[in-house]
């Protein structure tokens, strides 16, 4: 496929002080979002990246926009009817989301 056409999702996590760590680790969980979006059809790529111990990012790369809409409800709807822990601390406070297709520009060899 051509990679021009491929779809970005930047998402940049604002959490409680001293979280990103954290985050990270629960990103590696068998049933984190992640985790889930990477098992979906159209799913290429996920990096998460600590910008701080504060702020973290998800950048995903995906087949094409519909996508990416379709497997984010898809992990929704798992979410939503797996049994969650209530005691689990919820450490975002925010998200930026940053969206759009991509054009690569590679250096010439």
């Amino acid at each position: 496929m051509n990679e021009s056409t491929h779809y970005k999702v930047v998402l940049v996590f604002n959490l409680q002080k001293g979280k990103a760590e954290e985050e990270l680790y629960r990103s590696k969980e068998e049933n984190s979002f992640p985790n889930l979006l990477a098992k979906q059809p159209g799913f290429i790529e996920l990096e998460l990246v600590k910008i701080n111990d504060e702020k973290t990012m998800s950048i995903q790369t995906w087949q094409t926009e519909k996508d990416w809409w379709h497997a984010l409800e898809t992990v929704k709807k798992i979410n939503e009817s797996a049994i969650t822990d209530s005691a689990r601390e919820n450490i975002l406070i925010s998200r930026e989301f940053l969206n759009g297709y991509i054009q690569v520009h590679k250096e010439a060899k």
